[in-house]
């Protein structure tokens, strides 16, 4: 096709994108009409929308037929073939693509194809126009044929008249040819013995700045090479060691027996791994983990040998205390308890089962709560949390429960154990049981602080409280009521009846003065048929001789005392704060008075103390 064809072409795709802005039936008349082969496709689906009259001709297809057809129905080349044909229109920055053709008859025809993209009546399509193009391809070939045969007999007569000088070229050609192979080989030796010296010197740097300790020696045993790490390991220089047996670096406290083995296995051509006891050059022993292998050429033949060593001190000394740490572990009187980052158990000792009656593989895995009692409320153990989270550490008494049920109290220390970023990696718990020293405390504090005939708080103790309340009276501004109590008739039942009717009798007395008061208040036996009350709910005077009243009537109600009725009645003193008083020694004594008084004026009565100085 002619270059002036092809612009005109190029004009007429630009203006039919152009036309797009007049109107579709303007754009379809032209079209339809146009001499030159004509399509409308789909970008999408390939499909052909339109053909025009010129299409109809060349295809041998009615123009109503092509909306049947897809591109491919009619274009020859595969996939493979149309996506080469795109890449080497644009490698060329062509306008057009080159395909074949099919018509309805079966004849294939090679077209050149200019497209451009439209949009009609808002929808976008690709306008193509094909022109046939077989013809002066088979004018192309022709011309190429011809060219081929001038050629030919162009290079035939020059071969006739360059016969006589070509084998004296060929020589000179393949000579030079030789010379640059022999140039080439020279170079590609010189390069890989630059490469294997490149590599060589490599090697020699990793080995030498290898962290672990590498040897060399002989088939003797004798040493041939150390690197860096050895010397700065052992102390001694490359001159102490060069040609010198490894040994030289033996402890003495090495069995014979190991050397024997190491030599017996290299000797065989096998891998020895193994621990060595060594000294170095200042006196000071380390211990090392070796690797010796045998080395061999391509033969297969040994030739050498080679240790690879690892200072193990660390380790060692690490092994023995964690042995130290395990031995300590099982052997411990107090329990032991680790549990990971989720407060799961990991491990027990002995005691820990001798303590709570739990096997370790009973517990491993668990939470500790198997342990729990319910003895302590919800807040006990937030507050426990709490402190460990803030702290690092918690230790109290805890009460819990062993495997048969039976609730003991032990002493817990709690630590949290934390890697090096701060993060939490276990909990480590020791306890021990403290049961019966709390039984024991507990006992020793009862009979310090309590009657033992009766159970009331004794005169120890009643001081104690009756102090504290007289504090919290004061600071919240209000009264406490003291009574002092003293039983009319107890000396003649325990004269007649015997002191275990007495005793029996002060139990019973004891039992009726607790059920006469409310919980708040505390009653107390200060000796013998003595008995005091404190009343510190800030009563009314009303209140007080309510109280009063009563106790005097419970305590004149007759006693069985064994099938035994006995009669007796009570005198009460009773002094007020801080009406009267500000002083526990000065209430009592107040108190006392108004007892005494009570009994001066008859039995079984109560007297409030008044100030007879006023």
């Amino acid at each position: 096709m002619s270059k002036l064809f092809q612009i005109l072409i190029f004009v007429y795709l630009s203006l039919c994108s152009k036309v797009i802005a007049q109107p579709a039936n303007h754009f379809f008349s032209i079209f339809d009409n146009h001499s030159a082969v004509m399509l409308l496709i789909s970008p999408d689906s390939g499909d052909i929308v339109r053909a025009n009259q010129a299409a109809s001709q060349f295809y041998g297809y009615p123009k109503a037929h092509f909306k049947k057809l897809n591109i491919s129905d009619i274009n020859m080349l595969s996939t493979e073939q149309v996506s080469q044909e795109l890449k080497r229109a644009d490698k060329e920055q062509l306008e057009f693509f080159i395909f074949r053709h099919q018509t309805s008859g079966g004849e294939v025809k090679t077209v050149e194809v200019y497209t451009n993209p439209i949009v009609i009546e808002g929808q976008s399509l690709l306008f193509s126009i094909i022109v046939d193009i077989s013809n002066q391809r088979q004018l192309k070939e022709e011309l190429w044929h011809y060219q081929s045969n001038l050629e030919q007999l162009v290079d035939k007569k020059v071969a006739e008249i360059d016969k006589t000088n070509r084998q004296y070229q060929l020589l000179q050609v393949f000579s030079i040819i030789f010379l640059l192979l022999i140039a080439g080989i020279l170079l590609y030796l010189l390069q890989r013995k630059k490469q294997l010296e490149e590599m060589q010197y490599q090697l020699a740097q990793i080995v030498e700045q290898s962290p672990v300790s590498i040897v060399t020696t002989d088939l003797v045993g004798h040493i041939t090479y150390i690197n860096r790490k050895f010397l700065s390991e052992s102390g001694y220089t490359a001159e102490d060691v060069i040609g010198k047996n490894p040994r030289v670096l033996k402890s003495g406290a090495m069995n014979e027996n190991v050397y024997k083995d190491l030599w017996q296995t290299i000797t065989k051509g096998q891998h020895w791994e193994g621990d060595f006891h060594n000294l170095r050059a200042s006196g000071e022993i380390y211990w090392e983990r070796a690797h010796v292998y045998p080395l061999r050429n391509k033969r297969g033949i040994i030739t050498s040998y080679v240790a690879i060593k690892e200072n193990i001190t660390k380790r060692k000394e690490d092994e023995k205390e964690l042995r130290l740490a395990s031995t300590v572990f099982q052997t411990a009187t107090e329990a032991v308890m680790i549990t990971d980052a989720n407060n799961y158990i990991v491990a027990v000792n002995d005691a820990y089962s001798e303590i709570t009656g739990y096997r370790e593989e009973e517990v491993i895995g668990k939470n500790p709560k198997i342990l729990s009692s319910g003895h302590h409320d919800k807040e006990f153990y937030q507050t426990m949390f709490s402190e460990l989270e803030k702290n690092g550490c918690w230790q109290g008494e805890v009460c819990n429960r062993k495997k048969s049920g039976e609730a003991y109290y032990e002493w817990l220390s709690i630590t949290q154990i934390k890697d090096e970023e701060g993060k939490l990696e276990a909990h480590v718990a020791l306890f021990s049981d403290i049961t019966k020293r709390k039984k024991n405390d507990d006992e020793m504090y009862r009979q310090a602080n309590f009657d033992a005939l009766t159970g009331l708080v004794n005169r120890n103790l009643f001081m104690n409280l009756f102090s504290q309340m007289l504090e919290l009276a004061h600071r919240d501004q209000r009264n406490v009521a003291l009574f002092f109590i003293d039983l009319d008739g107890f000396k003649q039942v325990n004269d007649t009846l015997g002191h275990a009717f007495g005793d029996l009798l002060l139990q019973q007395v004891a039992k009726r003065l607790t059920e006469s008061v409310r919980k708040s208040d505390t009653v107390a036996r200060l000796g013998g048929d003595e008995f005091a009350v404190i009343l510190s709910e800030n009563d009314h005077i009303t209140v007080i001789e309510y109280i009063a009243n009563k106790i005097r009537q419970v305590l004149s109600t007759p006693f069985m005392l064994k099938g035994h009725e006995v009669k007796i009645s009570a005198c009460i003193g009773i002094a007020l704060y801080p009406e009267q008083g500000n002083d526990v020694d000065e209430l009592l004594t107040f108190a006392d008075s108004a007892m005494y008084e009570a009994k001066a004026t008859g039995r079984n009565k109560y007297v409030v103390y008044q100030d007879k100085r006023q």
